[in-house]
């Protein structure tokens, strides 16, 4: 029965990526609402970590919310191995080129875990300074959580790999199923380990949980473990597709190594900028009188703000998909066509989360952490700043995504470096240490600066130069 439904996804995406361009919508939709559900449940999930963290001191919630620029590291590593998988497979997919595609999935793969282990060692040498630089120095309990949580969270880097490679070359070749009911099965797993073993006590809906009330280290355990059982899925799921064994582990080739470096390099170096200026905007909070607060509502209103582009994230993964296969059949206009629609729809359904968020943000800030009121009024005031610019974020979401795939990587690094960071940079040491704002100041800056990165994107995205990229 397993086979038969199998066939049939894949006999009703083949019929899809054949459908005439007047259909482009209904293409576009039907490969992205399974990543669009992916990122709700992931949002889900991580409002559920927040609330079972919220049970615990604040001090662990000023813990986590330090340690979210590490996590959001190891994603971008991840995710730029990812769109290298997908920038080449996704056109030797539309070539119809299997010894490339089925080549390059195996070498990618196979790069990507050496490089989660290199993460590993790193990290765990590094914490001690970690700790030291996001930590206010007077806060020495929320220290001691960052020091257990981020030593757990650590173990996730080779498994992040896996599966962020994994998940990419499935949509590249149209399977954009196969990769959801997985990582639908890893944001269960986690939530429900999460919400058993974290907190003391927890109340959902009304229900009272039973919970084993490991604290921070369950809330570490449980991530890193689901992260894992998922990564060893994906493998056998991966190897029982058209890509082939890419579960036989091999030493990448310097040719290949070369073709992903070229790719992911730029792409890399542009998620560090962003996590870079997440550190600094997590350190220069540290400085203020109410820094541990504000590191908290930081974590907590990043979360509630994603709400508002997660459609855009499965939009962006399948216009990235679908522009690189029509790239691979040469019909250029579909490629920057099926850009522009993903931007019109991400960006219509960003502004209407945008607003409803703007209105019910002290419920979903005093919901997610009961009674911590300073926390959730410094949440508000940032989500009600933030939701200004998410239109020109989801723009720039998508589009990146396409430039990406299509092999330009080069533009979104040096739109992200002038926009996401040097501007951000100086307006915000500007804002909280000149004009002494406080987090008012970076709340302000970092809306803004939002703003820039979207209309850049367009803008270099309207020129077309992408198009004619080889990787």
């Amino acid at each position: 029965m397993s086979r038969f439904l199998s066939k049939l996804l894949c006999f009703k995406e083949k019929y899809l990526f054949n459908k005439k361009s007047n259909n482009d919508a209904y293409i576009l939709w039907a490969l992205a609402w399974p990543p669009v559900i992916l990122n709700i449940l992931r949002i889900g999930n991580s409002i559920l970590d927040i609330k079972s963290v919220g049970y615990l001191h604040t001090a662990a919630l000023t813990a986590v919310g330090s340690t979210f620029t590490i996590t959001m590291l190891i994603y971008a590593m991840s995710s730029s191995m990812g769109i290298s998988a997908s920038a080449i497979i996704s056109r030797a997919f539309g070539a119809k080129n299997r010894e490339e595609y089925t080549e390059a999935a195996k070498q990618v793969l196979s790069a990507g875990i050496i490089l989660g282990i290199v993460i590993t060692c790193i990290l765990i040498f590094i914490k001690p300074y970690l700790v030291n630089f996001f930590i206010p120095s007077s806060n020495k309990l929320a220290a001691e959580y960052m020091d257990t949580y981020l030593s757990l969270i650590s173990y996730s880097a080779p498994a992040s790999m896996i599966v962020q490679i994994s998940a990419a070359s499935l949509i590249a070749i149209g399977q954009s199923k196969s990769q959801m009911y997985i990582s639908v099965f890893q944001i269960i797993l986690y939530a429900l380990l999460n919400m058993h073993l974290t907190p003391p006590q927890m109340e959902l809906f009304g229900f009272k949980l039973h919970t084993l009330g490991w604290g921070i280290s369950g809330s570490g355990s449980a991530y890193t473990f689901s992260m894992w059982v998922s990564a060893m899925i994906f493998l056998i799921t991966v190897s029982r597709t058209k890509l082939g064994r890419t579960i036989s582990f091999t030493l990448p080739t310097l040719n290949w190594l070369k073709r992903f470096f070229n790719i992911s390099a730029p792409a890399s170096v542009s998620w560090l900028l962003k996590i870079s200026i997440l550190m600094f905007t997590s350190w220069i909070l540290k400085e203020l009188d109410n820094g541990s607060v504000a590191i908290a509502a930081f974590r907590m209103g990043i979360t509630l703000e994603s709400i508002c582009i997660m459609p855009a994230v499965g939009l962006a993964q399948a216009a990235g998909a679908l522009a690189g296969q029509s790239l691979g059949m040469k019909d250029f206009n579909r490629a920057n066509r099926i850009g522009w629609l993903a931007g019109k729809h991400g960006g219509i359904i960003a502004g209407i989360i945008s607003v409803i968020i703007f209105i019910f943000a002290p419920n979903l800030a005093g919901w997610l952490i009961p009674e911590k009121y300073d926390v959730i009024n410094e949440a508000v005031l940032f989500l009600r700043i933030i939701c200004c610019m998410e239109v020109f974020q989801a723009y720039g979401s998508i589009l990146t995504n396409v430039l990406q795939t299509a092999g330009d990587t080069r533009s979104p690094l040096y739109i992200s470096f002038l926009t996401l960071w040097l501007s951000r940079l100086v307006l915000m040491f500007s804002a909280v240490k000149i004009l002494e704002l406080g987090s008012l100041g970076a709340w302000m800056v970092m809306s803004f600066t939002l703003g820039l990165y979207g209309i850049a994107t367009i803008y270099i995205y309207s020129r077309g130069n992408w198009k004619n990229i080889k990787v």
